[in-house]
């Protein structure tokens, strides 16, 4: 073992400590430092998820304070940049409450759980978890007033969805079509992206007729040609 993760270790079982305290100045102090640590290297990431952090945080999401929701949801968005991660922040019950961060956080906090559900979407079983656990809705929601950044994990996250034949409808029935048809527009350079999901959807024999009304025969004989 290594001085570098020895100390680690050490730094990392102190904050999970301190993480208990009922003190909320204790606990905002804490998550910045977990931020930073989680932000800088993956190793960091591993050791941070080792003693328990990810639970940890997952009780914590629907915190009132602004200052902890937003540390807490950025460290589990770098949290879930690595694979064996993704599927422990879901099996620790993250989902349920990122649809509460999504529906009521900051701008910044919405934008970090939509990125977080992205990195989580890439797991076949949390693809199952997050369609059948009513996040698509809120997360659709994030194309009208999120940033280009937000829109992009967005669309990706449900274009990782839609590959999962329950979650096609789920994503039409939360308006996602007039949003993919709005990025179809090249100056907005998601066309691609916003393509993919349509090829995906258009596998429903009943989704083309719907997606022909909103988007025009060309645009659907576009989609239906780079499709899968």
């Amino acid at each position: 073992m290594t001085n570098n993760l020895f100390a680690t270790e050490t730094e990392v079982q102190k904050l999970v400590e301190q993480l208990k305290n009922n003190s909320l100045d204790t606990k905002r102090d804490t998550i910045i430092e977990l931020h930073l640590l989680a932000k800088h290297s993956m190793d960091n990431r591993i050791v941070i998820s080792n003693f328990g952090v990810i639970s940890l945080l997952v009780n914590l999401l629907q915190s009132t304070d602004t200052t902890i929701q937003e540390n807490y949801i950025t460290t589990l968005l770098n949290l879930s940049i690595n694979d064996n991660n993704k599927t422990a922040i879901a099996n620790a019950g993250a989902i349920e409450p990122l649809i509460h961060v999504l529906k009521i956080g900051s701008s910044e906090v919405k934008e970090n759980s939509a990125a977080t559900l992205f990195n989580l979407s890439v797991i076949e079983e949390n693809k199952i978890k997050i369609g059948r656990s009513g996040l698509i809705r809120p997360l659709v929601d994030l194309f009208e007033n999120g940033s280009p950044r937000g829109k992009k994990d967005v669309v990706t996250t449900l274009f990782n969805l839609s590959i999962f034949h329950e979650n096609k409808d789920r994503i039409m029935q939360a308006g996602a079509m007039k949003h993919l048809v709005e990025l179809m527009d090249l100056a907005v350079r998601m066309v691609d992206k916003a393509v993919a999901v349509l090829a995906n959807l258009v596998t429903i024999p009943e989704e083309k007729t719907t997606i022909g009304h909103e988007c025009g025969i060309p645009i659907l004989s576009e989609v239906i040609k780079l499709g899968p």
